[in-house]
C-alpha cells in the first residue's frame, strides 16, 4: 500500500494449521485516523488472502516532516551500525520543536 512507508516487527506463528502474523507498519502522522485503520486493515486483509490464517498491524504514526527527522535519522543510520549488537532502528519519534527536543 502506497501509505505505508516502513513495516517492522514482523513475527509469524504456527498454532497448529493457524497462521497468525502480526507486524508495525510506519504511516504519517498526519493521516487521518480513520484512514489509518483503513489501511491497517487493509494490509491485515492482503495477508490473510496470500496467507490464511489470522492478521494484527500495529499501526506507528511517524513525522517525517518533523524540522529535525532527517538529520536525526541520518545520524542514527549512521551511528546504529557501530554499535555491537544494535541491528537498526525504526519508530523514529521526535517530540517537541526545532529548539526544545525531547
Amino acid at each position: 500500500m502506497p501509505e505505508v512507508d516502513e513495516v517492522h516487527d514482523v513475527m509469524v506463528h504456527f498454532y497448529g494449521g493457524l497462521v497468525v502474523s502480526s507486524l508495525h507498519i510506519e504511516i504519517s502522522s498526519e493521516m487521518d485516523l480513520t484512514r489509518a485503520h483503513d489501511v491497517a486493515e487493509a494490509v491485515e486483509s492482503a495477508l490473510v488472502a496470500r496467507f490464511g490464517g489470522w492478521a494484527v498491524v500495529h499501526v506507528d504514526p511517524v513525522n517525517r516532516r518533523h524540522p529535525l527527522f532527517a538529520e536525526v535519522s541520518s545520524f542514527l543510520r549512521e551511528t546504529v551500525p557501530a554499535i555491537p549488537g544494535a541491528e537498526g532502528f525504526h519508530d523514529l519519534r521526535i517530540v517537541g520543536s526545532e529548539h526544545r527536543v525531547t
